[in-house]
């Protein structure tokens, strides 16, 4: 890669820098709150089973949606 397609990121609080390719999602990004005792928890829990959190959040999310997709049905 050249350089003017790498960016340039910073370590916070220090002073390493990186230049790194940037990256592409595949996905669109979302943004949820929710509280940090939750996230923590949910988070060792994902690690220990070797998933993300994003793997989880999307399986729930399918099965939700499966559980009342009957709700957005036209008659």
């Amino acid at each position: 890669m050249t350089a003017t397609t790498l960016g340039l990121r910073q370590c916070i609080g220090s002073r390493y820098r990186l230049e790194v390719p940037p990256i592409k999602r595949v996905t669109p990004q979302h943004t949820v709150a929710m509280d940090n005792y939750l996230w923590d928890r949910c988070l060792r829990i994902a690690r220990i089973r070797r998933e993300t959190l994003s793997e989880v959040i999307r399986r729930a999310l399918v099965r939700y949606e499966t559980r009342y997709r009957h709700l957005l049905a036209e008659d």
